[in-house]
């Protein structure tokens, strides 16, 4: 008799052990939009919300731009601006960079030229207020190519 009560005593254990896990506890949910997550960062709400490159996901323009240099490229490469935006961008490089106008091949330091930019964490910025396309790039390192695409 005594092996039915040791199985008995196990099973009461393994059910004691059960109910002490499911305690009715917080439940994982996942972040409501539009709200900040754990990790610091931020869900949009609304789908034609901005993106860090000074657009919107539906590509119209906003009245700021963001890029940054880093790992020896713009990023984001291109972005979408109204007239009289400001534009920054932020060297994130130990590296020596630009932001000339024009391409390696054609520079335009004469529209702008944010040169040298030397430190990591350094910034400089452009106020772009003229409608239209103006390629940009490093003089130190010419395959970083840029975009800014200024609307009217």
């Amino acid at each position: 008799m005594k092996i039915p009560n040791r199985i008995l005593a196990t099973v009461a254990v393994a059910a004691l052990a059960v109910t002490a896990c499911a305690d009715g506890g917080d439940e994982t949910t996942a972040p409501t939009p539009g709200t900040e997550t754990s990790a610091g960062t931020s869900t949009p709400a609304d789908p034609a919300a901005t993106d860090d490159a000074g657009t919107t996901t539906d590509g119209e323009a906003t009245e700021s731009a963001a890029v940054s240099i880093d790992d020896f490229a713009y990023n984001p490469a291109s972005v979408t601006v109204a007239a009289g935006t400001e534009v920054t961008w932020t060297n994130e490089d130990p590296a020596l960079h630009s932001v000339t106008a024009g391409t390696p091949e054609a520079p335009e330091p004469d529209v702008f030229d944010l040169d040298p930019i030397e430190d990591a964490g350094q910034t400089v910025s452009h106020t772009f207020e003229e409608p239209g396309t103006y390629d940009y790039f490093c003089r130190y390192h010419d395959f970083m190519l840029g975009t800014v695409e200024v609307t009217g």
